[in-house]
């Protein structure tokens, strides 16, 4: 209370409110944790007051959130209920400005780079056509010429024989110009050719730049082993950016894992992962929901939102995932699981059980209500292994037939797999996918998580 007292006095004298409100809820905190409500929905009230004055959201949006708390434990629900409802329609406003900005930003510029490079292809077809079209014209004119001066030449024999040899020579000097010019035109033809090679390395280099942004988005390394010490993370995406993503958050006891496969793949699927990740970050810190079906709920009413769906736009482009969401309890060891379309399996004493997900995606509805999200609880053993995935790896065309691979095979695999390191079941299903896909293209983005209790 000293302290924050003391820092109030300091903001002052500089002139910054911004921080001055910090301090003030500070306070606020203080009393309400000594469950003195009347003070602190004084302090409260003078938080806000300041808040509203210099336009702070932030603080603004963490004043209604405790004068809610502190109202509820008054026993004044009517305020409390008021007092939130300001909080989540100023959480959601800001939420979405940010969010919607940052893809239509991000749309923009992809959409202004996609034209300036259709024309300056179109531009570049359409120079290596005419240069093509004189080099005909070119060789059309030696032809006729040709046969103008073999003519002419038939003709000097028979009158001039005498005047032979200047004929011939001219001829064949006009031959040699012809030639000059058009090996003149095939240089121009390899410049262009290699005008057009530098644009299509120019785009890669932007798709590339663009990957460095997804993976930004994607746990390190660091964070999977500290929070899933034994586990691993299979990612293989079809083209240089995903529509696959995987999620890892800690919350309390809790760990929440997802494995997510949105709409499309390469550019488009990446831009819905950027979505996905964010609308899965607001879940667990806006909206203060940890259980995996509630996230569910809460992501399939909000990528409908954010994206402006309506019945018209839907039907013609669904937006959304097909997502596994996994919640482990450190302590317990038990599991929550809830998905859409993508299964939990559990590998328990060489026997693969199936936790089941609902059969609708998130974000994809027509003419109906939100569909709600099945929870499941499950109690684990030691030595349980948890698998969640995308459909990538048993979509995957190959072998002597060129057929899917399937997930029966995969469950095979998995099971005979069970015992070995989880580092070294990450290789197996590494380089049994390739051995299958062999020269065959890869036909969708890959992605298995494995963790085991």
């Amino acid at each position: 209370m000293k302290y924050a007292s003391e820092a109030i006095e300091i903001n002052n004298e500089l002139g910054n409110k911004s921080d001055m409100t910090y301090g003030i809820l500070a306070i606020a905190k203080i009393y309400i944790s000594q469950k003195q409500y009347e003070k602190a929905i004084e302090k409260l009230k003078e938080a806000l007051a300041l808040s509203n004055e210099i336009k702070a959201q932030k603080q603004l949006s963490q004043a209604y959130l405790m004068s809610s708390e502190v109202y509820f434990e008054m026993g004044n629900y009517k305020q409390a209920y008021e007092s939130h409802q300001k909080y989540s329609n100023l959480k959601d406003s800001m939420f979405s400005k940010e969010s919607t900005g940052q893809i239509a930003e991000m749309n923009t510029k992809y959409e202004t780079d996609k034209k300036n490079r259709e024309i300056e292809l179109l531009k570049k077809e359409k120079e290596i056509q005419l240069l093509n079209q004189e080099m005909v014209n070119g060789r059309n004119i030696f032809i006729r010429n040709s046969l103008i001066g073999g003519c002419i030449l038939v003709l000097i024999i028979v009158v001039i024989l005498f005047n032979r040899n200047k004929v011939k020579q001219k001829a064949n000097n006009i031959l040699a110009e012809k030639n000059k010019n058009i090996e003149e035109q095939k240089e121009e033809i390899e410049l262009k050719n290699g005008e057009l090679a530098l644009k299509n390395k120019e785009i890669t280099s932007s798709i590339i730049y663009a990957k460095n942004i997804q993976n930004a988005i994607l746990p390190p390394d660091s964070k999977i082993q500290k929070l899933l010490p034994d586990s691993f993370v299979l990612y293989k995406p079809k083209d240089i950016v995903s529509g696959d993503f995987y999620w890892i958050e800690e919350l309390g006891n809790q760990v929440l894992v997802a494995a997510a496969d949105c709409t499309g793949h390469g550019v488009p699927g990446a831009f819905m992962s950027i979505v996905g990740n964010n609308l899965l970050q607001q879940a667990i810190n806006v909206y203060g929901l940890s259980k995996p079906f509630l996230i569910l709920n809460n992501l399939n009413k909000n990528i409908s939102k954010m994206l402006n769906q309506s019945e018209e736009t839907i039907i013609s482009v669904k937006d959304g995932m097909d997502i596994a969401l996994l919640s482990i309890d450190k302590e317990t060891k038990q599991i929550e699981f809830a998905g859409a379309f993508n299964p939990l399996w559990i590998i328990r004493n060489k026997q693969l059980i199936e936790i089941k997900a609902n059969k609708h995606p998130v974000g994809a509805f027509i003419y109906e209500e939100l569909k709600q999200f099945t929870p499941h609880i499950v109690e684990t053993q030691p030595g349980d292994i948890l698998y969640i995935f995308t459909d990538g790896y048993a979509d995957q065309f190959g072998g002597p037939k060129g057929k899917k691979y399937k997930y029966k095979p995969l469950q095979e695999l998995l099971i005979a797999i069970n015992e070995i390191p989880m580092s070294k079941q990450k290789e197996v299903l590494n380089s049994t996918i390739e051995d299958w896909k062999g020269d065959l293209e890869q036909v969708d983005d890959i992605l298995i998580i494995g963790i085991r209790i």
